[in-house]
């Protein structure tokens, strides 16, 4: 007998793991933040049914929906794949206490691995996000990879021309 749960989680798993953005599985995630953050802000026309990205503060204040957002390029531990990783806010605000802690303190990029726990689904969802266990360095592979990699920003207006999401002008 299939067992349909089972099914929906290898079927999200094998799709995550294929894409070029991260999404996080319920639970613990392991991951490499390896790029300094891109903000943005975005929102989502439901009217036209569009996603709207904005990349400066001021284009961001006429849509009262734009929600402010940060991309970074993550090491995906479970996969081995570099993706990018969209967070809102309140993962922001733990990485930041991060970088300013005197434990895990960090001027750019941090030197080691950190765990994303999920937990609930939509809006009842909940992230923490916390240090790995000491620092580890990237292995040759993993630093040829993220040598390799398209610059984040070019990624991200690429990726709504594409998708016809509306971005507006970058900011130099």
């Amino acid at each position: 007998m299939i067992n349909f749960q089972q099914e929906k989680e290898e079927v999200t798993k094998n799709a995550n793991a294929n894409s070029t953005y991260f999404r996080p599985e319920e639970g613990e995630n392991k991951i490499r933040i390896v790029s300094e953050p891109v903000k943005m802000w975005k929102s989502f026309d439901r009217v036209e049914k569009k996603a709207k990205v904005y990349l400066t503060e001021e284009r961001a204040h006429a849509d009262h929906e734009a929600k402010r957002r940060y991309g970074f390029y993550v090491l995906n531990r479970a996969t081995g794949k570099l993706q990018i990783a969209d967070f809102g806010q309140s993962v922001w605000t733990q990485y930041l206490n991060l970088a300013l802690s005197s434990d895990g303190s960090f001027e750019s990029i941090p030197p080691y691995d950190m765990v994303l726990v999920k937990t609930g689904t939509g809006l009842d969802t909940e992230y923490v996000l916390r240090a790995a266990r000491g620092n580890s360095e990237l292995t040759s592979e993993e630093r040829a990879m993220i040598a390799e990699a398209e610059p984040l920003l070019a990624i991200i207006t690429k990726d709504a021309e594409e998708s016809k999401i509306i971005v507006d002008s970058v900011p130099f």
